[in-house]
């Protein structure tokens, strides 16, 4: 988004510039000095516009409890910070760009629950209507502006031959400044050039031209010369970007092999983090004197599972998993429940405000384990690749693993005496005891560690390469 405003003032400082040329009558009244300054004056006044729009809507959340009134709030920021810069002239793509990272980076802080997924949602519903209306209203207008460029002082053919050469000239000039800076950054942080390399193809080959692209040609003033022509050549730019790049960065990717963020390398992030939460949590209640024993016991034993159902994504347990096998059955009890309900509603025996409120709690649980249930496809399907960089989180992950023989080739052999069954195995990086995870019933890993104080273990799954510090709780 920065990268865009600044593009967008980048324009209008140079529109402005052309425009104190013509009015003059000649170039010398435009200096480096005036344009800097109108430059300085764009950034300046939009950074400050949305910093003060973000303090004033953050002081009037604080007291907003109804969900709908925040939502609205969040539709007349972007106006809010928009028009006021542009009165005093400065940006105001950059005040609402400033007003909405602030505002979304305190959000957890300044509004509640409900209202930041209230809030989320519906962006996202418009932000996927705005960008394909823009796309739309472009296209319509593209018979026009062939229309019009044919009108112009230049013939169609010259102004696509101009747009191709802008487009190569685009393409050509992003590896130019992505690749040494890239090779530079790598070399400071201890990086293989060859892994730079990489990166820097493919981050070079990612810079397709959208929106914001055409809609800043779409902003020059209508006496612009040779506005069409203009309009035309972004145009070009943008789709010719959009087809030839989209279309082949999925193979250059593959064919280098650069891949994102391992999906089971987050899921142990993940882990780690939402274990670190709960434990802060649970400190903070076990601190309540007022706090009541049997509910303590049950918030226990939910974050635990909460914890459980993470660690569960990882591995191939071969068979269903115990928040699988809740998930399946909390699933089917929901459909039967909705059925229940849609009777009742049909028979008229109760406020429909009353069943609707217990069908929006349905559908909320119900999108959850949805959600969840994808999250974990997802996750199975990824092919098993250990992480690319161990990193030591404790005093006991910093000192390099034993190569231990596992004493049960076989499996938890607790398990296997007592004829339990077991989710996923891991391994004591000490003595080489091999017991079963928090998932599975017998929990024999956490048991071994507490009975003999070996503090690390590490995951027993084919392509897992992980460790667990049982003292300070950090994955490395």
């Amino acid at each position: 988004m920065l990268n865009d405003a600044t593009a967008l003032v980048s324009l209008r400082t140079a529109v402005a510039a052309a425009g104190l040329a013509v009015g003059a009558g000649h170039a010398g009244e435009v200096t480096t000095m005036s344009v800097a300054l109108d430059f300085g004056r764009a950034v300046l006044g939009g950074l400050v516009v949305g910093w003060l729009v973000f303090l004033v809507v953050a002081a009037v959340r604080r007291h907003l409890t109804e969900t709908a009134a925040d939502t609205a709030l969040s539709f007349a920021v972007p106006f809010l910070a928009y028009v006021p810069a542009e009165k005093i002239h400065g940006s105001g793509v950059l005040a609402v760009v400033t007003a909405g990272l602030l505002l979304a980076h305190k959000a957890p802080v300044l509004q509640s629950a409900s209202s930041r997924l209230s809030e989320r949602i519906n962006w996202a519903s418009i932000t996927f209507l705005l960008e394909n209306a823009v796309f739309l209203l472009i296209g319509l207008q593209m018979q026009s502006i062939i229309a019009r460029v044919d009108e112009s002082e230049l013939t169609l053919a010259r102004g696509v031959g101009v747009g191709l050469v802008v487009l190569l000239v685009c393409l050509v000039l992003r590896p130019v400044w992505i690749f040494p800076f890239t090779l530079l950054a790598f070399r400071r942080q201890g990086g293989q050039s060859a892994e730079a390399a990489k990166v820097a193809a493919v981050s070079s080959w990612a810079g397709m031209r959208g929106v914001v692209t055409l809609a800043a040609a779409l902003t020059l003033p209508e006496d612009t010369p040779l506005r069409p022509v203009l309009v035309l050549i972004a145009l070009i730019v943008t789709v010719g970007t959009l087809l030839l790049q989209g279309f082949t960065l999925p193979a250059l990717a593959r064919s280098l092999d650069v891949r994102g963020p391992d999906p089971r390398e987050d899921a142990l992030v993940a882990a780690t983090v939402v274990a670190s939460a709960v434990g802060a949590g649970l400190r903070s209640i076990e601190a309540d004197p007022n706090a009541d024993p049997s509910a303590l016991a049950a918030i226990k034993e939910q974050s635990t599972a909460r914890v459980n159902r993470i660690w569960e994504q990882l591995g191939d347990a071969g068979s269903e998993t115990p928040s699988e096998a809740y998930r399946r059955l909390r699933l089917q009890m929901i459909g039967a429940e909705r059925a229940q309900l849609l009777k009742i509603r049909a028979a008229g025996e109760v406020d429909q405000h009353v069943l609707g409120q217990v069908l929006n709690a349905m559908d909320a649980e119900e999108a959850a384990l949805t959600v969840s249930a994808r999250r974990s496809e997802r996750l199975r399907e990824t092919p098993l690749r250990a992480p690319d960089q161990i990193a030591a989180a404790c005093e006991h992950l910093s000192v390099e693993p034993r190569c231990v023989v596992p004493d049960s080739p076989e499996g938890c052999h607790e398990c296997l005496e007592t004829g339990m069954t077991w989710v996923h195995l891991r391994l004591c990086t000490e003595c080489g005891q091999v017991g079963c995870c928090d998932s599975s019933p017998g929990k024999h890993a956490t048991a071994h560690f507490h009975a003999s104080g070996h503090p690390v273990m590490r995951s027993l799954e084919p392509g897992e390469a992980w460790r667990w510090c049982f003292v300070d709780e950090a994955l490395g």
